[in-house]
C-alpha cells in the first residue's frame, strides 16, 4: 500500500467512525479535519457507497449524507472503537486543524 492508498483508508475510517457516532457527514467536516480538498473528498464518499449505498443517504436540504438505517462499518475494525478512532485522528491532524483557525 503506497502513501496515497493509506490516507484514503485513513479518511474512510474516518467517515466510518464519525457517521457511526454523529449520525451524519458532509465534505466541510472531512475538510475541517484533513489537508484535503472537495474533489478528494467527494471521491472518496463515492468509493465509499460503492461497497455499501445504504450505509448513507443524501439529504439535499442539509447539504450532507445521514446515517442509513443499514449502516454498517466498511473500513474501520469492527472491534475498534470510533470514539477512540476520532480522538487519535484528532492528535494526529492538530497541527493541521489549529493551523487552519
Amino acid at each position: 500500500m503506497n502513501q496515497n492508498e493509506a490516507f484514503n483508508q485513513i479518511v474512510l475510517r474516518f467517515i466510518d467512525a464519525y457517521v457511526e457516532l454523529h449520525l451524519e457527514i458532509n465534505s466541510t467536516i472531512v475538510m475541517a479535519q484533513f489537508p484535503i480538498a472537495r474533489t478528494k473528498v467527494s471521491s472518496l464518499m463515492t468509493r465509499y457507497l460503492e461497497d455499501k449505498p445504504s450505509n448513507l443517504r443524501y439529504v439535499a436540504a442539509r447539504q450532507r449524507y445521514l446515517k442509513g438505517l443499514s449502516f454498517e462499518r466498511q473500513f474501520l475494525e469492527k472491534d475498534q472503537s470510533a470514539l477512540a478512532y476520532l480522538q487519535a485522528i484528532e492528535l494526529a491532524y492538530k497541527p493541521y486543524t489549529d493551523a487552519k483557525k
